[in-house]
């Protein structure tokens, strides 16, 4: 299986999320029964993000505490940062 999932920020609160998925196995079995197990994932998913507080991440990495599989967040931010993207408002924080 391969499967991708790209996350595009379309306002400071809102993100817009497409997903490619392509399978060499089960070719007979519909399409519906991969979304229907894509919907409960994301379904799970978004009571944890929209639960999640402060709304907002910091990009300030001294603001929170980071632990080894915290790794592939804490890249992005530097590179973020790094390419002059991360901009903050007085509290630390950007949108999505």
């Amino acid at each position: 299986m391969v499967y991708f999932f790209a996350s595009q920020p379309v306002a400071p609160d809102l993100c817009a999320g497409y997903v490619v998925i392509g399978r060499n196995y089960n070719l007979g079995q519909p399409a519906r029964v991969i979304e229907e197990f894509e919907d409960t994932i994301f379904g799970q998913d978004q009571l944890v993000v929209e639960s999640q507080r402060p709304e907002r991440v910091p990009f300030d990495l001294a603001a929170e505490l980071h632990l080894k599989f915290d790794a592939v967040a804490v890249a992005y931010r530097k590179a973020m940062r790094a390419l002059g993207l991360a901009t903050s408002d007085s509290t630390g924080h950007v949108p999505c």
